[in-house]
């Protein structure tokens, strides 16, 4: 009898054990639970901070890569007519990221998702996973999220790790749907501040920057040169009688002028040089790093691309373009005085280089030197 009351007892206690490691477990896993709960919530509060598509971008691969303790991260978007990338180009020039990547077609997006948004987590798939993330680091797990907008699959967004159980497909995979929806509404978001961005400071007819573009970005390469002590030049182009055109034409004829000026110089620009509409037939170009005989060989460069340009009015008459340049240059070596200045000046002189050029009876470059500048 003592030993049935012995066996019972030991009994009780082990399967006391056995609940109280299954209560530790379900503890430890809430805990778990509720601690990746308030990190999601922290990354979600980042992402939503972010004003425009390069900070979050980086946040999305730079800053998430280390917050999560990733080996690698990557983010592929969906930009059918380079929407995002125009915009980059356009408002960001300088930016530069490598773990995004863009593509014309969703399909090959959609066919990784079948059941469509459902987060994929795997592991030990090295051939995905070199396809996601590239063959410098061996991924031994990770998660492929969906970014779905309005029904459309407007991306994918890849976690990648060391530990192979990192993203076990046994996982439960409810946070990382969500998280998914709150990058695709971020994107979105973003780029539309952008795009609004974008119509403050490009010019909507020839699709050039505008005058207070120019006026920032003069603020900017002058800074610049200053640094790294770099020669700036900036070309003034104005259309040689152009209010005949419009006169005798009609101004749809004079703004397809325009345009036709802008797409004949955009090939011949660096991604560095700034071109902007500075107002009606006057075009104000940026040369960084550029010393004034190279910006003069750009000029007439510019000159004669124009002047071969020939349009054709609504009466089927064709006539031809010419213009006038005015260059000037700022090599912070030498000219030294009054810098907080400087763009201005840049502006003033080669402006006073067109009138030049004009007084010589236009279709030519003229070049004045900044010293020159009667406003000291």
């Amino acid at each position: 009898m003592a030993n049935i009351k012995s066996e019972s007892t030991e009994q009780l206690v082990q399967e006391n054990q056995r609940l109280k490691q299954l209560l530790d477990s379900l503890i430890e896993k809430a805990n778990s639970n509720e601690a990746t709960l308030v990190k999601f919530q922290t990354l979600e509060f980042e992402l939503l901070s972010c004003a425009d598509l390069p900070s979050l971008l980086d946040k999305l691969t730079l800053s998430f890569k280390s917050s999560l303790n990733l080996a690698e991260v990557s983010l592929v978007l969906f930009d059918p007519i380079h929407a995002m990338q125009d915009l980059l180009q356009q408002i960001y020039p300088d930016y530069h990221t490598v773990k995004v990547s863009f593509v014309d077609n969703n399909f090959e997006l959609e066919e990784n998702y079948p059941d469509r948004q459902s987060t994929l987590l795997r592991k030990k798939n090295y051939l995905v996973s070199r396809q996601l993330f590239g063959k410098t680091t061996k991924v031994e797990s990770f998660a492929q999220l969906p970014l779905y907008r309005r029904g459309t699959l407007i991306g994918s967004y890849h976690l990648g790790s060391l530990d192979p159980d990192r993203f076990s497909p046994e996982m439960s995979t409810d946070f990382f749907e969500h998280f998914g929806q709150i990058i695709a509404v971020c994107i979105e978001n973003t780029v539309n501040s952008d795009r609004l961005k974008q119509m403050t400071l490009m010019d909507p007819l020839t699709k050039t920057k505008n005058r207070r573009s120019l006026i920032q970005s003069l603020k900017k390469e002058v800074a610049r040169a200053e640094r790294d002590l770099k020669p700036l030049s900036c070309l003034f182009i104005d259309l040689d009688h152009f209010k005949k055109i419009n006169d005798q034409y009609g101004h749809p004829i004079g703004d397809k002028a325009l345009i036709t000026v802008a797409e004949a110089i955009k090939p011949h620009l660096r991604t560095t040089d700034v071109l902007a509409r500075f107002g009606g037939e006057e075009f104000a170009l940026l040369l960084p790093n550029c010393e004034s005989s190279v910006a003069i060989n750009i000029a007439e460069r510019i000159r004669n691309v124009l002047k071969k340009q020939t349009l054709v009015a609504h009466n089927h008459k064709a006539f031809k373009l010419t213009c006038s340049i005015g260059v000037t240059t700022w090599d912070p070596l030498k000219f030294i005085r009054s810098k907080s200045q400087i763009g201005e000046k840049l502006i003033r002189v080669s402006d006073m280089a067109v009138y030049k050029a004009k007084s010589k009876g236009r279709d030519c470059c003229e070049f004045i030197d900044l010293e020159e500048d009667p406003v000291k």
